[in-house]
């Protein structure tokens, strides 16, 4: 996406002789009769609306009207701004820089003047703040929860979103970030990565000692210097970010391996249990990392080679890091590195949707020796095979475009049905990982076999019941994926 003052500079050039006439109120703010002529945010909301002036109309702001839709002149700046109001502004300007978003009223229900905008946000994924916890909204489609105040947190979610899911931005790599944000460690786990984006971008801040606040509300004049920095300050994918955040650099060059090479997922799966802990964590006796600070002294950052694809199935070059343990961060760049430069180019769902060390459970990932992979549209579920009934525990479903539809009668896994594993996934997407000849993103599989990585999309066989689980997402140094 071109840079948001290119663009928005282009839109007032074009229509600078469509001035829209405004009544000017002498007593204060030429717009709002409600708001004081040396208001702390007046420049700010002065620029934002005789942008909208010379364009014509106010699709961000334009205050408060009565019951007959007529403005009322009034703005109400300590109000507190509630969620739908954070979603018609935020996303008309995103509207408004050129950004592709489907702001056409879908909704059959008409109770709420906002839905057009929470079902269009639903739609691009703006409202799930990690889908690691639940694929669910933030809140329901209702009259009740589009009025109440959104929350800072909230806020970074879908601004965080909207950046890399709509705008192609490159996600920041971050730094200590518990060392600039002081009540860092307070904020739930689900927030966090989010509210280090959008303060690393420098789009939210905290107060002036140094705390996020991320479950209090902002009033509407507040918000208004959150749609100015990202109207006239903020560059997608330029480097005016806060002193803990980078962008990701070049991936690290690949060395040619020597012949004998042997990936450190085959050596370690011929070694016993005492010794595949003790190359792990340092003990024969222990099983996991139970914190990141714990796991810290054993996990290194690896930048690796991505593609991402925009709306119209454009691909475009990128790089994103992740973090995994020192023993696998070879042979993690050297996975990556295939499955970038396979014809495919299978595309990584908003640049950001790999991860790696996650210190939620006892498992592979907290071991810091698996990755999943755009969870969204690789679920993790389990399959009842009596009834066919699919239960999903994270991501939407799982959908692989087939590329050769005889494949399907011989892929067990899909049982020669496509949509076997659809969750609410209304079609295929090239999001999902190919796991037979003939479906796309089946590079993805082989790189990792290749490296001696197992994959959960392949199952771990019926129970007594006739349950099975998979998880189409998880690639781990086990050989079956778990």
């Amino acid at each position: 996406m071109k840079t948001t003052k290119k663009i928005l500079t282009l839109v007032l050039a074009l229509v600078l002789l469509c001035s829209a006439l405004v009544p000017t109120y002498a007593a204060g703010n030429k717009y709002f009769k409600d708001v004081p002529a040396n208001a702390w945010y007046k420049t700010e909301l002065n620029a934002i609306m005789d942008a909208q002036a010379r364009m014509g109309s106010y699709p961000i702001i334009n205050g408060y009207a009565d019951v007959y839709g007529k403005p009322t002149g009034m703005f109400g700046p300590k109000d507190s701004l509630t969620r739908a109001q954070f979603l018609k502004m935020i996303m008309e300007a995103f509207a408004v820089t050129g950004a592709s978003l489907d702001l056409s009223d879908r909704s059959k229900d008409k109770e709420h003047w906002a839905a057009k905008y929470y079902l269009a946000a639903e739609k691009e994924n703006l409202l799930i703040a990690d889908v690691y916890y639940s694929s669910e909204p933030l809140f329901p489609l209702t009259r009740a929860e589009l009025q109440k105040s959104i929350t800072r947190n909230e806020m970074a979610v879908i601004l965080a979103n909207l950046l890399t899911n709509v705008g192609m931005d490159s996600v920041v790599e971050l730094t200590k970030v518990e060392n600039y944000i002081n009540d860092y460690s307070s904020i739930p786990e689900q927030y966090r990565a989010a509210v280090g984006q959008v303060y690393g971008k420098k789009l939210l801040q905290g107060d002036n000692l140094g705390n996020f606040n991320g479950s209090k509300s902002l009033t509407r004049a507040e918000s208004i210097m959150v749609v100015y920095r990202f109207l006239f300050l903020y560059n997608f994918n330029g480097n005016d970010l806060a002193e803990f955040a980078k962008r990701p650099g070049q991936a690290d060059k690949v060395e040619p391996l020597p012949e004998n090479y042997v990936p450190f997922a085959k050596r370690w799966q011929a070694m016993s249990t005492a010794e595949q802990r003790q190359v792990l964590f340092g003990n024969p006796n222990k099983t996991y990392f139970a914190s990141a600070a714990e796991a810290a002294p054993y996990m290194t950052d690896v930048t690796i080679p991505i593609w991402t694809m925009d709306k119209t199935g454009n691909k475009f070059a990128s790089t994103m890091t992740i973090n995994v343990h020192k023993e696998v961060a070879k042979d993690v760049a050297l996975i990556f590195q295939e499955i970038f430069d396979d014809p495919e180019r299978f595309p990584i769902y908003g640049g950001w949707s790999v991860g790696g060390s996650r210190f939620t459970d006892t498992m592979r990932h907290s071991w810091g020796v698996a990755i999943d992979i755009n969870a969204l549209y690789n679920c993790e579920c389990y399959f009842y095979h009596w009834s066919g009934q699919l239960q999903v525990t994270c991501g939407y479903g799982y959908y692989p475009v087939i590329q050769d539809q005889s494949a399907l009668q011989t892929d067990k896994r899909l049982g020669g049905n496509a949509a076997r594993f659809a969750g609410t996934m209304s079609g295929p997407s090239y999001y999902s990982i190919g796991g037979a000849e003939g479906e796309y993103g089946y590079s993805v599989v082989k790189a990792f076999a290749k490296y001696g990585w197992g994959w959960g999309g392949n199952g771990w066989g019926q129970n007594s019941s006739g349950r099975e689980k998979f998880d189409f997402m998880h690639f781990s140094i086990q050989k079956n994926g778990g």
